[in-house]
C-alpha cells in the first residue's frame, strides 16, 4: 500500500508541474517536478525538468536532466531524441549527431529523427547518407503525419537537389516545403538561391530570407546564406 501511495503522490506532482509548465509557471513546475522524481524517481519528471530548463535559459540543467531520464529508462527513445536536439540547437553537431543514432536504433523508423540525421549528414556534405535516411523518413509518412514534419523532410530534399544542380527538382520540392509550412526560414533562402541557378527572379525570396532569418539564428546555413 506504501508502494502504490508514493507511486500516486508522485504522479500527483508531475500532473502538476505539466500543468505549471503549460502555463508558464516554470518555477513552480521545476519544484513540483522534482518533488515527483524525489518521491519516485521517474523518466517523464526528468524529462519534463529538462523542458522547463530549456525554457528558463539552463543549459547544464537541461542536459543534466535528459541525462538523467536516460538512465531510468535508456529503451526510451524519447530523451534520447530531446537531448539530440538540445546539442543540434546549440550547434555541438558531432553530439548531435551521435545522440540521434542512439535514438535511431530504438526507433528505426522515426521520420522525425531520420530527417533530423539527414539535415547533419547534409552540413557535413554527405549527400548519399542524408539521401538515404529522407528516403526512409520519407516512406513513413502518412495522412496523420505533422504537415511541420512533412514540410521539413521536404526542405531538406529540396537543399539535396540543389547541391546537385538539379534546380527545377529542387524548386518543386521547396515549393511543397512552403506550401505546407510558411514558416521554414531556410526553404526561402533555398528557393532564392535555386531561382539564381534557374536564372528567374529570387527578389522576394531573398527579401523573406533576410526578414526572417532573425527566427531561425540557431540554424548556422541560414545564417550563412
Amino acid at each position: 500500500m506504501i508502494h502504490f501511495g508514493r507511486l500516486w503522490l508522485s504522479d500527483r506532482f508531475l500532473d502538476a508541474g505539466i500543468d505549471n509548465y503549460n502555463t508558464k509557471q516554470y518555477q513552480t513546475a521545476k519544484e513540483n517536478l522534482n518533488i515527483s522524481a524525489w518521491i519516485n524517481i521517474n523518466e517523464p519528471a526528468y524529462r519534463m525538468l529538462a523542458h522547463v530548463c530549456t525554457e528558463i535559459g539552463d543549459e547544464n540543467c537541461t542536459e543534466d536532466n535528459y541525462n538523467k531520464a536516460i538512465n531510468v529508462d535508456p529503451s526510451n527513445d524519447s530523451p534520447w531524441y530531446n537531448l539530440a536536439t538540445h546539442y543540434e540547437d546549440r550547434q555541438n553537431l558531432d553530439k548531435a549527431m551521435q545522440t540521434y543514432r542512439r535514438a535511431i536504433k530504438l526507433k528505426p523508423n522515426d521520420p522525425s529523427t531520420l530527417n533530423n540525421i539527414a539535415r547533419l549528414y547534409i552540413l557535413q556534405n554527405n549527400v548519399n547518407e542524408a539521401k538515404k535516411n529522407l528516403n526512409n523518413a520519407e516512406k513513413q509518412l502518412n495522412s496523420n503525419t505533422d504537415p511541420i514534419l512533412v514540410a521539413a523532410i521536404f526542405k531538406n530534399k529540396g537543399w539535396i537537389s540543389y547541391k546537385l544542380k538539379s534546380y527545377e527538382e529542387a524548386k518543386e520540392y521547396l515549393k511543397a516545403s512552403k506550401d505546407m509550412d510558411k514558416s521554414i526560414v531556410a526553404t526561402d533562402c533555398l528557393l532564392a538561391q535555386v531561382s539564381e541557378g534557374l536564372k528567374q527572379p529570387a527578389k522576394e525570396y531573398w527579401r523573406q530570407c533576410i526578414f526572417l532569418a532573425g527566427s531561425d539564428v540557431s540554424r548556422p546555413e541560414v545564417m550563412n546564406w
